[in-house]
């Protein structure tokens, strides 16, 4: 009972090759409302069925999926599954990615264990590169250790009364052992590789962004308030993944009539709320001179932008959960089941740090200030982000070497 897969008129289609059974026969069948499990794993009904040019009496062929832009979807109910698997259209597809032993359907067997579509191979940015999906498919119980497993769980129980059949039960254990070496040897080799290539690839993302980043640092004047911020919280995103969203133009209801107007609300992964203001690397950090105890003091800058912070903070607090349903209706698109709003953290990316803006004084002096202020809101200063752009691009080049 051999069956093939290929593509034809953008449709994935399954050839089954008939031994015995008459094509007319079968055809009728299914017209009348019968249905074929193939190899026990692919479901076929009438309205799969495709005539093919050159088509011969011995075989016959079913759609069992579609090319949808780059990839080839598997028909759900041809293959028993809750969720979408999408195949890069350039894979041979073959009927070994979905069959194993005594025909246990694989695939179906991934689809019990995910939880969203699967992409295999290709761009997407959750897809499984396709070699890894091969070593899975490899690393399938094969017939010899399925017989084997058999033995071990009868001998297991009866070599307290037959002891040689102890080495039943040994034997599986050293073939498992050997199977779980393999295995990890190959995935740890795998890993190594795809990491590798992953790296590479950051190191060039990270120079763009570094070229791009030190562009915006001597323009900055040329750019107006509102996309500056854009900008820059774009690039927060990217170095400091932990946001998935930057709301702007967000009105945190205030005390009194007084409301708030953050430059952004930041939301992390699980729907948590902070906030984030963003002044130009112009603003002043420091006082240019110390004080009478020879202390450098904040600049009125820096300390009105913290007490912003701090009053934002106060009434994400008390706005509460009417805040919280209030954001939601300003989120589409990402799965979040809620939004919450409990103890705020305020960000302040703000200023330049380097010794060419500050005196070693004023450095020490602004790091005092800046623990200070960190139960209020961490202070960011251009440089900062600057230099863990370099590290991240150093990081990522010690490990293409390795």
């Amino acid at each position: 009972m051999k069956v093939e897969f290929f593509i034809y008129n953008n449709n994935l289609l399954l050839n089954y090759y008939l031994e015995s059974e008459n094509k007319d026969d079968l055809i009728n069948r299914l017209k009348n409302g019968d249905s074929r499990n193939i190899k026990g794993i692919y479901h076929i009904e009438f309205n799969n069925r495709v005539e093919v040019k050159n088509e011969t009496e011995e075989e016959i062929s079913f759609c069992v999926g579609e090319i949808v832009g780059d990839y080839i979807r598997l028909f759900n109910e041809v293959f028993g599954l809750n969720h979408n698997f999408y195949f890069y259209k350039e894979i041979k597809i073959q009927d070994k990615m979905f069959r194993g032993a005594y025909n246990v359907s694989i695939i179906k067997r991934i689809d019990d264990i995910v939880e969203d579509d699967v992409y295999i191979g290709g761009n997407n940015d959750n897809s499984l590169p396709l070699n890894m999906y091969m070593k899975l498919i490899n690393s399938f119980p094969k017939q010899s250790e399925i017989y084997g497993y058999v033995y071990y769980r009868i001998a297991s129980i009866l070599k307290e009364y037959y002891p040689k059949a102890e080495k039943y039960v040994s034997l599986y254990d050293k073939k498992i052992k050997t199977i779980e070496k393999t295995l990890e040897k190959v995935l740890s080799k795998n890993k190594e590789f795809e990491f590798k290539d992953n790296y590479q690839l950051a190191v060039l993302q990270f120079k763009d962004l570094l070229k791009h980043f030190e562009y915006l640092l001597q323009n900055s004047k040329l750019y107006s308030e509102l996309n500056w911020q854009k900008e820059i919280n774009n690039i927060l995103q990217f170095i400091y993944p932990k946001y998935i969203i930057g709301l702007q133009n967000i009105k945190i209801k205030g005390i009194g009539k007084h409301d708030k107007i953050p430059d952004f609300v930041l939301i992390d992964s699980e729907g948590y709320v902070d906030v984030m203001e963003i002044k130009k690397p112009e603003a002043k950090l420091m006082s240019d001179k110390p004080s009478q105890r020879n202390n450098y003091t904040p600049s009125r800058e820096l300390s009105t932008s913290v007490q912003q912070i701090e009053k934002y903070i106060l009434c994400l607090n008390r706005w509460g959960s009417v805040g919280e349903e209030k954001i939601k209706t300003k989120i589409d698109g990402y799965n979040l089941k809620n939004i919450r709003i409990i103890n705020p953290k305020g960000y302040l990316i703000i200023g330049r740090s380097s010794e060419e803006k500050l005196n070693r004084n004023q450095l020490d002096d602004f790091e005092i200030i800046k623990r200070q202020y960190r139960n209020v809101a961490e202070i960011i200063t251009y440089d900062d982000i600057l230099l863990r752009i370099k590290n991240i691009i150093e990081s990522n080049n010690k490990k293409t070497k390795l």
